[in-house]
């Protein structure tokens, strides 16, 4: 079995969106359960550690939420490779 990250990673590599999409996908990104949120954080930090990145909640200007619990992310302040894989993620768990 693939993993998750890599399946999409290979898929976005040969897609290409309207633009459009991704307002859709960050305004209706927060009303996902637990679980799908979840599994998008992991993306994200999945994502930094394979780029190089230090793991933080500050990358890509994430914004640690008041009580503590979460991260607030501004959807177009993520690079397009993982705009995409997230798109395609959002897309097929509500397939």
């Amino acid at each position: 079995m693939i993993p998750l990250y890599d399946k999409l990673n290979s898929i976005a590599k040969s897609t290409t969106f309207d633009p459009s999409i991704y307002s859709t996908i960050s305004s209706n990104i927060n009303m996902f359960d637990k679980k799908k949120s979840e599994i998008i954080l992991a993306l994200i930090f999945h994502h930094e550690n394979i780029n190089g990145e230090n793991i933080s909640c500050t990358t890509y200007n994430g914004k640690p939420n008041k009580n503590g619990k979460g991260v607030t992310y501004t959807f177009n302040d993520f690079p397009e490779e993982l705009k995409k894989i997230i798109t395609l993620y959002v897309i097929s768990s509500i397939l």
